[in-house]
């Protein structure tokens, strides 16, 4: 019984010393979250001018928050201002056949946030999420400039919301682990 026990110590005594924690593992507590009513997520401005994307950060945005334990209400005592600064894309790796065309890129979605409890700001910043896409090629013999272009289009869009995703998860992050 008291070699078990000792065991037992010593075990614990190892697992606090490694960095291990028993219990709750966001610090949404030290700001009291999920004991009020929870986090309103509103949207406050989106300057990218794509009105498709406004419903897409605030549900990628409750989600993520929910998947870090942080409650989500229409009427929360917090509420969690969002706004879809740009998003914008860059190419990253070129073809081999022609160095100027570019066939890789990558979408980057820029969000600021800010948190407020009663009027008063609580936690904000600015997050960035990015999604890679590739381009394909024209066949010969095609319209290579109209290929490309519907193609590019088509993919760019896609990535949209794996990069809003990512930068909503950074925000819920940030919230979740109170700072």
């Amino acid at each position: 019984m008291i070699r078990s026990s000792v065991a037992v110590l010593s075990l614990l005594c190892f697992l606090s010393s490694c960095g291990y924690q028993l219990g709750p593992v966001n610090n949404a507590h030290k700001l009291g979250i999920n004991n009020t009513g929870g986090v309103k997520v509103v949207l406050d401005r989106n300057l990218t001018l794509n009105k498709t994307l406004e419903p897409l950060i605030i549900r990628s945005v409750q989600n993520a928050l929910a998947h870090h334990g942080v409650k989500t209400s229409q009427g929360g005592d917090y509420e969690l201002k969002v706004s879809l600064d740009e998003v914008d894309y860059r190419a990253l790796r070129s073809s081999d056949r022609q160095v100027l065309a570019a066939s890789e890129f990558e979408t980057r979605a820029q969000t600021s946030w800010v948190l407020l409890r009663q009027g008063k700001q609580v936690l904000g910043g600015k997050e960035t999420g990015s999604a890679t896409f590739f381009s394909a090629l024209a066949r010969e013999g095609s319209d290579f400039t109209t290929l490309r272009n519907v193609n590019f289009v088509q993919a760019s869009r896609l990535s949209y919301p794996q990069a809003i995703q990512e930068a909503a998860q950074s925000i819920a992050s940030k919230i979740a682990q109170g700072f």
